[in-house]
């Protein structure tokens, strides 16, 4: 492996790393697969000696800041190039539809998705897509994730792009738009049951928003016929909808029980 490449992994793991370095890392590390493990090796190993060291030497509050910040700020771009992000959801507990959906719903390239040594393109312009989100800099990725599209328009690639499109879209309050964006990401990616049930989600959520409450209660029904790891959070919704249309689909006294 190339020296400047170690010496940049050195500086990132030990949180000295400018900007500009920073950013030539990840860029390289985007097309160079061998690059990107041996971050995520040392990466693993940086995680586990914090953990020993804070468990041996710092108080229970510090080590818990320290140890998350290291992960979520200078891991989260492998994490989202690894993909398989965790879902988090942000709710009112008065409000049947979402506020807002979380950055860790984002969906990123997946190494294993691609074949050969190097990421494709559009695994590249996904992942800087999804950086450039994380960066706060909505235009630059909607410029990058606009471009994957036009590349490769009826990919599962381009899936991923309209879907993370959909959540910029619908933090900006734009509905009808992110309704379009997971619409089509769900048509793309159905290949893949994860995303399309993620994407079926925010589709009920949008239909709500724009007051089409009978057409989320359809999406959340097929969520639920489904089957998969959203089911029990489908019939939450379906019982929400039901009490704002005054529907009765289950019994007053149904349980939801696990499979």
């Amino acid at each position: 492996m190339n020296q400047l490449n170690i010496e940049l992994v050195d500086k990132w793991l030990a949180e000295s790393a400018t900007p500009k370095e920073l950013d030539q890392l990840w860029a390289l590390a985007l097309t160079d697969s061998e690059l990107f493990e041996y971050m995520k090796t040392v990466a693993g190993v940086k995680k586990v000696m914090l953990e020993r060291e804070m468990r041996d030497t710092k108080p229970a509050k510090e080590k818990v800041t320290r140890l998350s910040y290291w992960i979520s700020a200078a891991a989260i771009v492998l994490l989202s190039i690894s993909g398989g992000l965790l879902i988090k959801i942000n709710r009112d507990a008065h409000q049947v539809s979402l506020l807002k959906i979380d950055l860790m719903d984002l969906e990123g390239a997946n190494i294993t998705r691609s074949s050969g040594k190097y990421f494709s393109e559009e695994d590249s312009l996904l992942t800087l897509g999804i950086k450039a989100i994380i960066d706060g800099k909505k235009s630059k990725a909607k410029e990058l994730l606009s471009e994957l599209i036009q590349k490769s328009p009826e990919s599962s690639k381009a899936g991923l792009a309209y879907y993370n499109l959909g959540i910029l879209s619908y933090n900006d309050g734009k509905f009808e738009q992110s309704l379009e964006q997971f619409e089509k990401s769900k048509s793309l990616v159905s290949d893949d049951e994860y995303v399309v049930e993620k994407a079926m989600w925010f589709i009920a959520h949008n239909q709500i928003n724009l007051n089409q409450l009978e057409k989320a209660r359809e999406t959340a029904i097929q969520m639920y016929s489904m089957n998969l790891a959203m089911r029990k959070r489908a019939f939450i919704l379906i019982k929400e909808l039901d009490q704002k249309l005054k529907f009765h689909t289950f019994d007053d006294d149904f349980e939801y029980e696990e499979n």
